[in-house]
């Protein structure tokens, strides 16, 4: 009996490992007792190990936190679908109440796509607005106020005659027709030709050709230049008649020379001071104070504040001006065969070029010119903005080199008088200089015209790139701008005749 227990007993212990040893005592006696022969052959239960225990107790926690997580997104859904529905049940936008009531799945899903594809093109809309206020944040409008006339200036009048020089003290075809025909000139008339070559633009090669001019190059063509008083003989300014036009023009030097100006800033208020100009050029001869700025305006309310203003429109409130001068005078290898006057109208703090835009008067002609304004005004807020941005300099933003007051026309200018001076090492008559910065003569004329050129193709150049909105010369607009658009009318003079008729009825009265 006890063996076959013992062999019962061994071959349940054999069959569950995992089950603890049984006495094999029904009666509960002891096994220490019996003398079992198989105890050395009986194989223990495992006992389960604590990271066991601790991997099945880790499982249940997890699984009861996730139960409890997907309860709590449930719950939330159903609150969010909850908002939803009564949002879309209560609100006044059209379509969505279609979404929330009892109707079938084609009218929801036909609602639901009209509705995404609105907000679709809306997004599209915004993202278009938004990227133009990036790329232009600033926006040119016009007033709808409009201004008083007498709010600006009246503009600067520019006057080059084509004729250069006095042909009593300097014939330049004549001078000319002598070196062709092998004749001697003075060192006096082969200087001139040189300086007259560079004015006139004229193509031939007859005089001497200098790398460098001398310092006197300027008080030279000063001492053969034609005088105001010799060709405008009369000058009528808000209907005041002056006989001597001296008294408003004064000389300036320009591309074309020597011409006279009106209404224009004097030298101390264009350039610093060490911006060097001989005589009496860019200076007035009387001395105004100054009462208006680009940004600012007019600070003084008297009439007589300058730079001039007019304070009416219409033809009577303009600046007249009669041309005279002697057909001796002329001379057609200089320029070419139009001979009058090239005109120019800009604004007081501007250096005018007249090879840019000009009136051309021509002998016989009477010129009336319209002019208007136009004032470009930025706000102190637009400031906040980078240059990049706003596409524009303020006045005092972008230092210049030369001029004291920015403005695109006189950044060009300066520009091509440092581009030039790093090419040729010297710069044309009427670039803004210093002193020891030497003037280039007829020997550096196809260095100063492929300067120009080159500058010219770089400008393009960079415009055309898309991208690039700097130039090379970075001269952007100026926020605060002040432009005169003329449109003019032209018709015959015929002066000789109301000469004659007023000759003839001064003759009758006496």
């Amino acid at each position: 009996m006890e063996f076959k227990t013992a062999s019962t007993e061994f071959l349940l212990a054999s069959m569950d490992r995992n089950s603890r040893k049984r006495s094999l005592d029904d009666d509960g006696d002891d096994d220490d007792d019996i003398g079992n022969p198989y105890e050395g052959d009986f194989i223990q239960p495992e006992t389960p190990s604590e990271a066991a225990i601790s991997r099945r107790h880790a499982a249940r926690t997890i699984h009861a936190r996730s139960g409890r997580r997907s309860m709590f997104v449930r719950k939330e859904m159903r609150g969010l679908k909850a908002y939803v529905t009564e949002y879309c049940a209560t609100t006044t936008m059209h379509g969505f109440r279609y979404l929330a009531e009892s109707r079938t799945s084609c009218e929801r899903y036909f609602w639901l796509t009209l509705l995404l594809l609105a907000i679709c093109v809306c997004g599209v809309l915004i993202s278009r607005i938004l990227l133009r206020f990036m790329s232009h944040p600033v926006i040119v409008s016009f007033s709808n106020k409009e201004s008083p006339i007498n709010t600006v200036p009246f503009p600067a009048v520019t006057i080059c005659p084509m004729t250069k020089t006095k042909r009593s003290i300097f014939n330049f075809t004549q001078a000319i027709y002598d070196v062709m025909d092998g004749k001697d000139i003075t060192e006096e008339q082969d200087n001139l030709g040189e300086y007259l070559t560079l004015l006139c633009h004229y193509s031939g090669r007859h005089f001497r050709e200098s790398d460098l001019l001398d310092d006197d190059f300027l008080e030279q063509l000063d001492n053969v230049k034609l005088d105001i008083s010799e060709f405008a003989d009369n000058c009528w300014y808000l209907n005041n008649w002056h006989d001597r036009c001296e008294k408003f023009f004064w000389p300036i030097i320009v591309d074309e020379g020597i011409c006279y100006t009106f209404n224009m800033l004097d030298k101390h208020h264009i350039f610093f001071d060490d911006v060097f100009f001989p005589k009496d050029f860019f200076n007035p001869q009387t001395q105004w104070n100054l009462s208006w700025t680009i940004d600012q305006g007019y600070t003084n309310r008297s009439i007589y504040a300058y730079p001039y203003r007019a304070y009416l429109p219409g033809y009577d409130n303009g600046l007249h001006i009669e041309f005279q001068q002697s057909s001796s005078e002329l001379d057609y290898l200089c320029l070419d065969s139009i001979q009058g006057f090239s005109i120019l109208l800009h604004a007081p703090h501007v250096v005018p070029q007249m090879k840019k835009h000009h009136i051309k008067v021509a002998f016989g002609d009477a010129v009336i010119a319209t002019v208007q304004p136009n004032l470009i005004k930025t706000p102190d807020e637009v400031r906040k903005y980078h240059p990049d941005i706003r596409e524009c300099y303020f006045t005092n933003e972008k230092v210049l080199l030369y001029f004291k007051q920015y403005s695109p026309e006189n950044c060009r200018l300066e520009c091509i008088t440092n581009y030039t001076l790093e090419i040729c090492g010297c710069v044309n008559f009427h670039m803004p200089r210093n002193k020891s910065t030497p003037i280039c003569g007829l020997g550096k004329y196809f260095c100063m015209k492929k300067a120009e050129r080159d500058l010219k193709y770089l400008e393009l150049h960079n415009s055309l790139n898309v991208g690039k909105a700097a130039f090379f010369c970075d001269c952007r607009p100026a926020c605060v701008h002040l432009k005169y658009e003329a449109d003019h009318s032209q018709s015959n003079w015929h002066y000789d005749r109301l000469y004659f008729a007023k000759q003839r009825k001064e003759m009758n009265t006496s």
